[in-house]
This record gives C-alpha cells, structure tokens and sequence, in this order.
C-alpha cells in the first residue's frame, strides 16, 4: 500500500515560462544557446553535485558573462524564479497530504530551497533532498538509497513521480512504484490505478 509520493520538482511542479525567461536573456545579454553550453559543462554537473560550492561555479560563470551585465549569481537566481507552477498539481498535493507523507528528490542548485519558499510551496513537502545539498545526483542510485534511509518506509510503499524515464526505472528497479510525468490529468488517472485517494 502505497504511504509516500516522492516528486521531482522541474518539469512536474515547475514549467518554463519562455516569457520570464526571455527577460532573464536579455536582462544579462545570454541566449538560451549559451546557457545551454554552461549547462553541458562538466563544472556544471560537479556544481549540481554539490562538489563545487556556489561561489566558485559562479565566479567560473562570471567570466563568460559579458562585463557589467551583473554577476552570475543573480543570472542564476533569476532562472530559477523564471518558471511557472503548476498550480493544479499543487492543490493536488494538498489534497494528498492529509493522507500521504510528500517529499522531494530533485537534481538541482543552491537556488531550490529559495524557489520553493518563493513561490509558497515549501510547506507541501515533508523534506526535500536535493542533489546539490547532498552530492550526489539522479540516476545514480545511492541517491534513491539516501532517500529510502531517510523516509524509512519499504521501497514497495512508495510512489516516485519524475519526468524523466531514466530516474523512474532506477526507482522501479529499487522496488518502488513509479509513475513518468507528463502532465496532472494523466498524473491523476495514475493516482486511481494505484489506488491512491485524495
């Protein structure tokens, strides 16, 4: 039976919002392009790890930015804010809380904490384990094994919900139930076949 929802937080509970964005890009004089190629950098994986602290990814960062346009921490923070919610799966989840125990497990920055207390959410979740906090990322395993030392439930009696296919089958492969996410309808029907009522 299942007694936890573990999420991922881009791509389920965040959207990109390619207006928010835009004036981010031009905000700093960047293009979707060249925030592409710091992303595929192989300082940005061992940021996202939590192997290289904000401060110097971000003065890595600087040197690419063009002078005066302001410092890369606030590029990044304004990125991390430049996102829509998905406001139907948030009501969603307060639903589910009153007889669900909800966490988080997302590969993200030093910026997650801060997005979900800007946009109200924060208080959804039991706890929230991010990458960046305790190096180590998704699909690696050890990560899903951190989260099942600390929920302390039988893998079995969990639901791991997750936009990507790689992280879910890792999940699947440990003995939770997964659930690849799209969007809130199908998320919703999926809730129904595996018996969980809100």
């Amino acid at each position: 039976m299942i007694q936890a929802i573990v999420f991922d937080i881009g791509g389920v509970f965040f959207e990109k919002s390619d207006a928010l964005r835009t004036r981010v890009f031009t905000h700093y004089h960047i293009s979707e392009d060249w925030l592409e190629k710091i992303r595929q950098t192989a300082l940005y994986q061992i940021y996202q790890e939590g192997q290289m602290t904000q401060e110097d990814f971000m003065n890595y960062v600087d040197a690419w930015l063009t002078p005066g346009t302001g410092p890369a921490k606030d590029l990044f923070r304004d990125l991390s804010l430049a996102r829509q919610l998905n406001q139907r799966l948030v009501d969603l989840t307060r639903r589910l809380r009153t007889r669900y125990r909800i966490a988080v497990l997302s590969n993200s920055d030093s910026f997650l904490e801060e997005r979900l207390q800007y946009f109200g959410v924060w208080d959804l979740f039991e706890f929230v384990i991010n990458s960046y906090r305790v190096r180590m990322r998704k699909p690696d395993p050890r990560i899903f094994q951190h989260l099942l030392h600390k929920i302390a439930i039988e893998p079995e009696n969990i639901l791991f919900v997750d936009d990507k296919a790689a992280n879910v089958t890792v999940a699947e492969n440990l003995g939770m139930h997964g659930h690849v996410f799209s969007n809130t309808v199908d998320f919703t029907r999926h809730l129904a076949m595996e018996g969980i009522w809100f």
